[in-house]
């Protein structure tokens, strides 16, 4: 048997063997994986799954550790990084960071960046050796079915592309990389967006991943908070079930105070780390 690993593009790795990989990796984590391969597809493509720059360790022909990699302009992203845990221990992800870290700086990339659970301490002092440094800390919410909204707001439902470029003057803060425009753009179909105007334009929207019931972003226009407008975006969810949020940014008190408001319960939080390359 030949233990010696190999450090290859995940070019040649169907989604069926990254997202077995992914879920294998993921199975002992305080957040446990467990993506089925079409859920994987749709997260890869939401965030822009770059296959040749991604790289991945092959043992005897098995695929054992992974670090999938987007890549839009100058910016790069570790969508997900791990190791099955019986190939742990053998510095597989630093080797895998330093080869793929090489290759993003040979193509002119000049910054990368993740998140990493708070309480993986082992994945966050990796990514801290290699010369990323914290950028902020981001929360998760479970959010219940909301009270029916009260208050005379019309809410609208509209498509993801009429809107996406006027929301960027709503947000407190700047969504996380699964969360950002350019991902929700990637998969226009999936997003389900409702939306408040008035004779000045958008005043507030939610914009909602389906197939997960993820609330990606959701803002009102300062002159119009504290009016319950939030609460009719998400009260107008046609599913009428539970919602999550996933990575909203601890530092903004506004976002904080509303999903209290809807009694969410917070889950766990990342750190999103970054550097320069």
């Amino acid at each position: 048997m030949n233990d010696k690993p190999r450090m290859e593009s995940a070019a040649h790795c169907s989604t069926d063997t990254l997202c077995q990989a992914m879920n294998v990796s993921f199975s002992d984590y305080s957040v446990p994986m467990h993506l089925s391969p079409q859920a994987f597809e749709l997260m890869m493509m939401q965030r822009g799954l770059h296959k040749d720059i991604s790289r991945v360790a092959v043992v005897d022909d098995q695929v054992a550790a992974i670090w999938l990699v987007s890549v839009r302009g100058k910016a790069s992203y570790l969508i997900s990084s791990g190791t099955v845990p019986q190939f742990r221990r053998r510095g597989l992800a630093r080797q895998l960071a330093a080869d793929c870290l090489s290759g993003l700086r040979h193509r002119g990339v000049t910054s990368f960046q993740t998140e990493v659970l708070t309480d993986n301490r082992r994945a966050h002092d990796l990514y801290v050796s290699l010369g990323m440094r914290f950028a902020r800390t981001l929360d998760c919410y479970e959010v219940p079915v909301p009270e029916e909204a009260v208050g005379d707001h019309e809410v609208t439902g509209v498509a993801w592309t009429q809107i996406c470029r006027d929301v960027l003057p709503l947000h407190d803060f700047e969504p996380s990389w699964q969360n950002a425009t350019a991902s929700l753009n990637c998969v226009p179909d999936r997003v389900k967006c409702r939306a408040v105007f008035d004779e000045a334009g958008i005043v507030g929207y939610a914009a909602i991943l389906s197939d997960s019931g993820t609330l990606a972003q959701l803002a009102v226009r300062k002159d119009k908070r504290r009016k319950g407008i939030g609460r009719a975006l998400v009260s107008a969810w046609p599913d009428r079930t539970a919602l999550r949020v996933i990575n909203a940014d601890r530092a903004s008190n506004t976002f904080r105070s509303f999903m209290k408001s809807l009694r969410a319960r917070q889950t766990h939080g990342q750190y999103e780390l970054k550097m320069k390359l």
